[in-house]
C-alpha cells in the first residue's frame, strides 16, 4: 500500500466541510460574485442579527433595497447582517436577477 496523501482539513466559516459540501460553496462563491459583484465572504458574528432567523419584515426590506440598487453591503449594514447571509438570502430565495452585463457574456 502507498503513503495517501491527505488534504488538509478545509474550513469555512470555523466549520469542517466535506468535499461535495466545499464545492458547493465554491459554487455559492462564484454566484455571489457574478450576480451580486461580492468577493469577501467573511462572517462577522459581531452584527446584531448574525445567523438569527429571517423575519418578514426583515425580507420585505432586504427584497425592496435590492429591487433599488443597495450594494449588498450597506443592505447588510442596515438589517444588522453580515454580508454572507444576505447574499445567500437572496440567492436562495430566488430575489437574485441576473445583471444584463453577466447574461450577455
Amino acid at each position: 500500500m502507498g503513503a495517501h496523501r491527505q488534504n488538509p482539513k478545509a474550513t469555512i466559516w470555523g466549520q469542517r466541510l466535506s468535499r461535495s459540501e466545499r464545492k458547493a460553496f465554491e459554487i455559492y462563491r462564484e454566484l455571489i460574485s457574478l450576480l451580486l459583484g461580492v468577493t469577501r465572504l467573511e462572517e462577522d458574528p459581531s452584527v446584531p442579527r448574525f445567523r438569527k432567523r429571517w423575519e418578514y419584515l426583515e425580507d420585505s426590506e432586504l427584497i425592496r433595497l435590492y429591487r433599488r440598487s443597495v450594494p449588498v453591503e450597506q443592505i447588510a449594514q442596515q438589517l444588522g447582517r453580515d454580508v454572507p447571509g444576505v447574499a445567500m438570502r437572496l440567492i436562495n430565495s430566488w430575489w437574485v436577477t441576473c445583471p444584463p452585463k453577466v447574461a450577455n457574456q
